[in-house]
């Protein structure tokens, strides 16, 4: 009786300490953002800072983020879930079309100077073409939700350069996870990115290392591209027609929406695919137009910008460990700075191409250029990802 009460305290002890961490953290963030408002700084600006500074305390680090109190495991979940939630709205936005071409040109520049400077730059000390092409394939995209909101913030979002940046972003990163997807399908990126068994039987005890078979993962997924495709239309258009705007969503027909879309994503996962690109495949081939796909990426919006951004910082913080960066050292700066450079100049060089082809002036171009070069959250979280995985294959340079 006593050990059940003393888990009991123990569980509404930490539940406690959670709700005021989450407070303060927020309560910080917003403080941060008001202070810097008179600079006409976005949102993220302060995120950022707060998550980047407690994330680095070494009081943060031993008492809230130590194995011992599950505060970083706790923190890998939220940022696990929050990034499900993420892929799902970002495969509901709509694609563009008319700013293709734009996206294209730039990916394919910045690709190919990002993956020729790699090496030269150093940032894995045994360098691989592995790891120089998932560099290079994740430096070429855009983050277009953070590009969105920064643009948002800065009253340019609905202007014709506003607009134009942010459907070409969204395209670009629409297709860079495209691609990660069929790498994921083909490669086993926990076995140093070896392609992935092919039989269907059962594997013995070395190829475990490798993971799931190629044949089941492409099989499920396929399989849950064709229910998404053919059921998500059907109970969707349903939905719509049953809640026409100007009325109440009816709770229960948004409770089956979101189960439905749920259950869709767990299809894969079932045979060892990523569940964050799974959620990112559902809301691809989901319908993108009617009241409740609205519905649930508003949502989903706003509880990634008031729950998970804040949360997902602080975890960054926790993972970039500030004292190993060797400020004195020219290299380092090089490797900081380096990436950027060179994918300012993939991404101008493309835009130039692209705007004598459309017709853009070249002031434009560059303009665009340098808005398609943002990163965003999928960037770092991949990055961190990778980072951890590569470490197991290839040593990772400071």
């Amino acid at each position: 009786m006593g050990d059940n009460n003393t888990n009991c305290n123990n569980a509404i002890s930490n539940a406690a300490s959670s709700i005021t961490c989450f407070i303060v953290l927020v309560a910080l963030c917003h403080g941060l953002h008001i202070s810097l408002k008179p600079l006409s700084q976005p949102r993220i600006i302060s995120e950022t800072v707060v998550g980047l500074i407690l994330g680095n305390l070494s009081l943060v680090r031993t008492k809230l983020l130590s194995l011992e109190s599950n505060g970083l495991q706790n923190m890998k979940f939220l940022t696990d879930f929050g990034m499900t939630l993420y892929m799902f709205a970002l495969g509901l936005f709509r694609i563009p079309k008319r700013e293709a071409i734009v996206a294209y040109t730039g990916m394919f520049f910045t690709f190919i100077l990002m993956y020729s400077s790699t090496p030269i730059l150093q940032y894995a000390m045994n360098s691989s073409i592995e790891f120089n092409v998932t560099f290079a394939i994740l430096l070429s995209s855009t983050g277009s939700p953070l590009l969105t909101r920064v643009l948002t913030d800065l009253k340019i979002g609905k202007s014709e350069i506003g607009k134009f940046a942010i459907s070409a972003a969204v395209y670009s990163e629409l297709i860079t996870i495209l691609i990660i997807c069929v790498g994921y399908v083909i490669f086993q990126p926990e076995s140093g990115f070896q392609i992935r068994r092919r039989l269907l039987e059962r594997p013995d005890k070395h190829d475990l290392l490798h993971g799931p078979g190629l044949v089941p993962l492409a099989i499920s997924l396929l399989l849950q591209i064709i229910i998404t495709s053919v059921a998500g239309p059907l109970i969707f258009s349903w939905v719509n027609n049953a809640n026409p705007y100007g009325k109440p969503l009816k709770g229960s027909h948004l409770v089956l929406s979101v189960a439905f879309a749920v259950c869709l994503g767990c299809i894969s996962p079932l045979t060892g695919f990523s569940p964050v690109l799974s959620a990112f495949i559902t809301g691809v081939f989901l319908p993108r137009q009617g009241r409740i796909s609205q519905f649930i990426v508003s949502k989903v919006n706003y509880l990634l910008t008031f729950v998970f951004y804040p949360y997902f910082f602080v975890w960054v913080g926790s993972e970039a460990q500030f004292d190993r960066f060797q400020i004195r050292t020219l290299s380092s700066w090089a490797k900081l700075f380096g990436f950027f450079v060179v994918g300012t100049i993939g991404k101008i060089t493309g835009a130039l191409l692209s705007g004598f082809l459309s017709g853009i002036q070249w002031r434009d171009s560059i303009m665009l250029a340098s808005l398609l070069n943002v990163k965003g959250h999928l960037h770092i979280y991949v990055a961190i990802i990778a980072m951890k995985l590569f470490k197991k294959n290839y040593i990772i340079s400071s």
